[in-house]
């Protein structure tokens, strides 16, 4: 007779007498996965693993766990914060928690975002359960004798999460007797397998009904805690609403009180890569400076190879990156030190000449997107949507004045391509900005040496199929991320079309704050930030990115603009150095 190795059977069986280290987790697999399908990089699953471990600690080491855990987890702009958050979600689901609520935004693009991005995740992550040909990995702690049942069922019964998902979006929608049903359809559940997900967008409403939904709670069998993880919980940025903020923030805190009361266990995760309002109050009813996580992530380190590198790209590029402190590092390979040498800033003045500035950052960015894709023909790789930001204000009236004066700048553009001769060689860039001011003196100097580099005619091809596809398909290479989004206008929904994949995007808050662009080939910025978590949010130049990426990407700045950032990013460093130094003295 035939053995067969299987897993324990996972979800929500812990109970609170028991260490947490005592049961298989399906996490390892999850690190599996992130590692080789999401950001292929071996060495990622360390990290990911340090990160959990030191977020779920207390959980972990089991000692002296009381009924509330909250902890700050401060990582780096656009450095995979979102996946330390599914990985928290689902070392959660392995080790007992049955109902979580992921608190997404506070705008309903940056909701659905999230959503979408965990389901899909989800999704995936079966798929590649089911397709692993090493699904008996670690934590082996069984063996049956094996008969009729497949291998193949066994693994997919014992492992496959068991996720059902809500949107407060949809719930809220819904009469107040199907909302009552809902809530009483929790309260009965007893599939004690199975964990509940719930995405909650950043508003009073979601959150009185995130409150009723654990007023409903009956009686929590042993350790199936309740988990809130607030995804940029910078609290000042709850809402658009100032106004809004302490009234989230006293929520969630009788959450907490009702949780003390039934005897349920709750944790409160926040996510922020800018959480300079929550450390300056930092010893509060939800959080302590005992509880400061640093988020590790993937970047270039000193024992890496040259080789390694370049096999290994993407890394992250953030504040150490663009802000010199690594410009020291020599290569032997010229395309590294191009990189790593590059200066990526192009300050203007204050108060520029707008439609000047909108018609070179568009042109630089229609250039960049040219040159990439060449070298990205090249390497055999096949096109696809690139994106160029420009954000000139916040306010959604400046949106709709700098699209409309967009529309008449590629109108006088495509006709000035035309009027140039074919063997014209010379003054190109004052040809074909023929009408505009004559201010952006270094802009126009960054354009004419490319276009000199990389040859007009087919330049000038590439722009003029440009504007053909914005006369026939505008909603797809022209976005205002501003006010209410419609489904076919979605900066992530675009296509290429005919050889085309270069989208420009105007926008202000919604585009600064938690939406990725990758790759991105151009930011310009006008309207400066008086807040230091506003104005790194706005660098939507950091992430991962790979070489060809950065070696054709520029990011324009007004002289205020480059200021507060040079100012935001020292005061990051700051703070995490005074973190560094309090775990430092324990």
């Amino acid at each position: 007779m035939s053995k067969i190795k299987i897993y324990k059977k996972i979800g929500n069986k812990n109970r609170r007498d028991l260490p947490f280290q005592g049961f298989y987790k399906i996490f390892n697999l999850f690190l599996k996965y992130q590692s080789e399908n999401i950001f292929k990089y071996d060495n990622l699953k360390i990290t990911l693993n340090d990160n959990i471990n030191k977020i779920f600690k207390e959980e972990i080491d089991n000692k002296n766990l009381k009924k509330y855990s909250g902890v700050l987890a401060y990582g780096d702009v656009q450095s995979g914060k979102t996946a330390n958050m599914m990985c928290s979600i689902i070392w959660a689901y392995e080790n007992g928690f049955k109902n979580i609520f992921i608190l997404t935004g506070n705008t309903t693009p940056l909701h659905n975002q999230t959503r979408e991005r965990f389901c899909k995740e989800i999704n995936d992550f079966n798929v590649f359960l089911e397709k692993s040909s090493q699904m008996f990995v670690e934590g082996i702690i069984n063996e049956i004798e094996f008969q009729e049942i497949s291998e193949y069922k066994i693994k997919r019964a014992e492992i496959k999460p068991n996720i059902s998902m809500y949107d407060f979006l949809d719930i809220l929608n819904k009469k107040e007797q199907e909302r009552n049903n809902f809530q009483i359809k929790l309260q009965r559940e007893s599939d004690d397998e199975n964990l509940n997900v719930f995405f909650v967008l950043k508003n009073v409403a979601h959150y009185q009904m995130m409150l009723k939904i654990v007023e409903s709670f009956g009686v929590m069998k042993e350790r199936n805690g309740i988990l809130i993880v607030d995804d940029e919980a910078d609290w000042g940025f709850e809402s658009e609403n100032q106004n809004e903020a302490p009234q989230l923030f006293n929520k969630l805190v009788e959450i907490k009180k009702i949780c003390e009361k039934r005897d349920y266990y709750l944790k409160y995760l926040a996510f922020t890569a800018t959480p300079y309002k929550i450390l300056e109050n930092i010893n509060n009813e939800l959080l302590s400076t005992e509880k400061i996580v640093l988020l590790n992530s993937k970047k270039i380190e000193e024992w890496m190879s040259e080789e390694y590198i370049l096999n290994h790209q993407p890394f992250y590029s953030g504040i150490d990156f663009f802000h010199n402190n690594n410009k020291n590092i020599r290569f032997s390979d010229k395309g590294l030190n191009d990189i790593f040498s590059k200066e990526y800033f192009t300050i203007v003045k204050n108060k520029s000449e707008e439609i000047e500035l909108l018609a070179l950052s568009l042109l630089i960015f229609l250039s960049n997107t040219h040159n990439y894709n060449k070298e990205y023909a090249t390497n055999g790789k096949k096109m696809k949507i690139v994106y160029g930001l420009y954000f000139p204000d916040v306010i959604q009236s400046v949106h709709e004045a700098t699209y409309e004066n967009l529309l008449k700048i590629i109108k006088i553009i495509k006709n000035n391509l035309n009027e140039i001769s074919e063997n014209k060689t010379d003054n190109l860039v004052e040809l074909i900005l023929k009408g505009f001011s004559n201010q952006q003196f270094e802009l126009r100097e960054i354009l004419n040496q490319r276009i000199i580099k990389r040859g007009f005619l087919s330049f000038k091809e590439f722009i003029l199929k440009w504007i053909k596809q914005i006369d026939i398909n505008p909603d797809n290479f022209l976005v205002k991320m501003s006010g209410l989004e419609l489904d076919h206008n979605k900066y992530d929904k675009k296509q290429v079309i005919d050889g085309v994949n270069a989208v420009f995007i105007i926008g202000g808050y919604k585009i600064a704050r938690g939406v990725t662009f990758s790759p991105l080939l151009l930011e310009t910025i006008i309207k400066k930030s008086d807040k230091a978590d506003s104005t790194l949010q706005r660098a939507r130049w950091f992430g991962y990115r790979d070489f060809n990426e950065l070696s054709n990407m520029d990011i324009i700045l007004s002289e205020e603009t480059f200021k507060s950032f040079k100012d935001a990013a020292n005061e990051d460093i700051s703070w995490r150095e005074s973190i560094n130094k309090l775990k430092m003295n324990n």
